[in-house]
């Protein structure tokens, strides 16, 4: 299973032991670039089941620069908002047994004995 967005690229591979069981396959993405319509930054999804199991895998890319922080988290919001995968087109957290969120998200850590919490 295979998702693209301008230059990303999400692939899901399932090992022929369970890919029988696979069904219910979605993809989509979503430009968080210039505008919301570029899509050099965003993120793409592949959700699926395994008989009544979800899984959803996003990959992203976010914007960088440290005095970008805000962008960034507004990045990863709109992404779980309006990525919208899966039988129920629900929030992403609602929909999935297992969500997984991977890729170049651009958070550095940059700390001196300081507990940083991203989410």
């Amino acid at each position: 299973i295979k998702k693209f967005l301008f230059k990303m690229l999400l692939c899901v591979f399932v090992t022929s032991e369970y890919a029988r069981y696979v069904n219910t396959i979605d993809s989509g993405n979503k430009p968080t670039g210039i505008a919301d319509l570029l899509g050099n930054k965003g993120g793409v999804g592949i959700s699926f089941r395994i008989m009544e199991t979800s899984f959803c895998f996003i990959g992203c890319h976010l914007a960088a620069q440290p005095e970008k922080m805000p962008l960034r988290k507004a990045n990863f919001y709109n992404l779980m908002k309006y990525l919208r995968l899966g039988d129920d087109k629900l929030e992403m957290t609602a929909t999935f047994d297992y969500l997984f969120f991977m890729g170049d998200v651009n958070f550095r850590l940059d700390c001196k004995n300081e507990i940083f919490l991203i989410y």
